[in-house]
């Protein structure tokens, strides 16, 4: 995030679910952890040093007959400016416009989880006990 804007990315005419957005990031390769795989998938999307700074709710999914654990961070962008180099285009889209865009199936249950947590979180009252 930056400035009340996320960074979402559209995926080739070429790729699965052609044109849908997404949010960067990518595949775990052998013994990775989620952050160090999002900080280098990252650097091969987007030609960007970012660091993973809060994860997400996590959302599983099953497509084309195989299962997909989405694990999300929030992100820091620590260099660079984010280039579409795997992907149709790359933008800052507002937040509250989120729901603009044709994200791909699996993204849509991430952000509403989210912008569910989001809510909660900036609409929760500390509880108080009664005196005693």
């Amino acid at each position: 995030m930056q400035g009340g804007n996320i960074l979402a990315a559209q995926r080739t005419a070429e790729m699965s679910l052609p044109l849908k957005w997404e949010l960067p990031g990518g595949k775990l390769e052998a013994d990775e952890a989620p952050e160090d795989a999002l900080v280098r998938e990252i650097m091969e999307e987007l030609g960007v040093v970012a660091s993973a700074m809060e994860p997400l709710p996590f959302v599983d999914r099953a497509f084309k007959g195989k299962h997909f654990r989405m694990l999300p961070y929030i992100c820091q962008l620590i260099a660079g400016t984010p280039k579409a180099l795997e992907h149709a285009e790359v933008r800052w889209h507002p937040l509250d416009r989120l729901f603009e865009l044709d994200w791909a199936p699996g993204e849509e249950i991430l952000l509403g989880k989210w912008v569910e947590m989001e809510y909660l979180r900036a609409n929760s009252r500390p509880v108080s006990s009664p005196a005693s």
